[in-house]
């Protein structure tokens, strides 16, 4: 079986679909993958055919604009502003992506597309050709309604309106792919019911832990949750001797990453929480690969090792704490591998992450990146070591989570 997958996002949005391209070629499928420029070394050094998507969508997240979409101090005119220039951005930048994925749909002619939210065309293909898509989702709350939950863009208000908010954004979807795709395809297509249609038929599977959603019952067999599944990261990587060391050496290790998040201060709150951890005495390995942390210059303490790439299935099982962005990948991790954690979010499906780490007992409810400060900061990591509960809930976390198995009933749902 010929598989397209197509994803457009940062790392946490591509990191799923390296997964089940990884699981799928094992199942002996053919696959190829369909992101944005910047994930081509990682795609390709995985072994799998890479077929790009323009970059422009992530240099906008690292402009000006995108990192204050992204969690930057403006004030309410500058947000205003910074919000419609990416939105005008996005609509150009989303009508190349649209057009080349058609392109390539055409020229591969597979046999199935598991496509991201973000991706425009597979919603239209599915229009004429029924069954060939799959939509996969990493993130709860997006496209089917229930009443327990808001839309992830919507605050909870009640099943009513809750039930209601799964409308309006899926019209606002669908009126999304209307605008970028207008012009390009056959107007038959873009039509706001055919795709509301479309979207609501297709296959679906959200890959997060049952552990932490049940399945609504008003979804039909087309709609699965079949667990978080993660790629061999370490497969290609190799820790340096140092690390090695740093590890041996210390106790109590604590990891801080905000993942492929930007801020517009990353020296200065790298700065505050090296201070903060210093003086809680808490050794740290801090990822500042992606920009919203660096490596300080001045760095002479022995208890703080910095990396710009590492594998978190070959860490997390050796550390004890981590302090991270809330990420669906970053925090089904740390459940997985019981490591208790504070998470600051910095944009949308991040705060429901951060509500759900805490309520499920494995960490102190964080603060958002905006309300980050040191008295804060100091606060939130001295309970996130001393409270001994979160590390018990974190192993009972631990203990279920990796016994989910869902490959074969994946594959299968794919496949049929």
């Amino acid at each position: 079986m010929k598989v397209l997958l197509i994803a457009i996002g940062t790392r946490g949005d591509i990191e799923p679909f390296l997964a089940m391209a990884e699981l799928l070629v094992k199942n002996n499928e053919k696959v190829i993958c369909c992101f944005p420029e910047q994930f081509r070394e990682i795609t390709t050094a995985c072994g799998f055919p890479f077929a790009p998507l323009s970059a422009e969508f992530l240099e906008t997240l690292d402009s000006k604009e995108g990192i204050i979409a992204m969690g930057g101090k403006a004030n309410f005119i500058e947000k205003i502003k910074a919000y419609f220039i990416l939105y005008k951005r996005s609509i150009r930048v989303s009508k190349i992506m649209c057009s080349q994925q058609k392109e390539l749909i055409d020229n591969v002619k597979p046999d199935k597309i598991i496509y991201h939210i973000k991706a425009c065309y597979p919603m239209l293909y599915e229009v004429e050709h029924p069954t060939k898509t799959i939509l996969l989702s990493p993130i709860p709350y997006m496209v089917h309604p229930t009443e327990a939950h808001a839309h992830i863009g919507f605050k909870n208000m009640g099943s009513f309106i809750n039930k209601l908010s799964y409308k309006l954004a899926n019209y606002g979807l669908s009126n999304n792919i209307k605008t970028v795709s207008k012009g390009l395809f056959n107007p038959k297509l873009i039509n706001t019911k055919k795709i509301l249609s479309a979207l609501a038929q297709t296959k679906t599977v959200y890959t997060i832990s049952p552990f932490l959603f049940n399945r609504s019952k008003s979804w039909s067999n087309k709609v699965r949750i079949l667990g978080y599944h993660e790629r061999n990261k370490a497969l290609h990587w190799t820790p340096s001797n140092e690390l090695l060391e740093f590890i041996k050496t210390h106790k109590g290790i604590a990891l801080i990453t905000f993942g492929s998040m930007v801020n517009e201060a990353p020296k200065e709150k790298t700065e505050m929480i090296v201070r903060v951890l210093k003086k809680l005495k808490i050794p740290a390995i801090i990822s500042a690969g992606y920009g919203g942390l660096i490596a300080l210059e001045n760095n002479t303490s022995s208890t703080i090792h910095y990396v710009s790439n590492i594998p978190y299935d070959w860490l997390l099982p050796q550390i004890d704490f981590m302090m991270h962005h809330g990420g669906s990948g970053t925090t089904h991790m740390a459940m997985k591998y019981a490591c208790p954690s504070v998470i600051i979010p910095h944009i949308i499906d991040q705060f429901l992450w951060n509500e759900i780490n805490h309520e499920r007992g494995l960490g102190p409810k964080g603060v958002s990146i905006r309300k980050l400060n040191e008295k804060v900061l100091e606060v939130l990591l001295h309970d996130l070591i001393s409270n001994t509960r979160y590390k018990e809930n974190a192993q009972i976390a631990s203990k279920a989570i990796q016994a989910e198995d869902y490959k074969e009933e994946l594959i299968d749902f794919i496949k049929n």
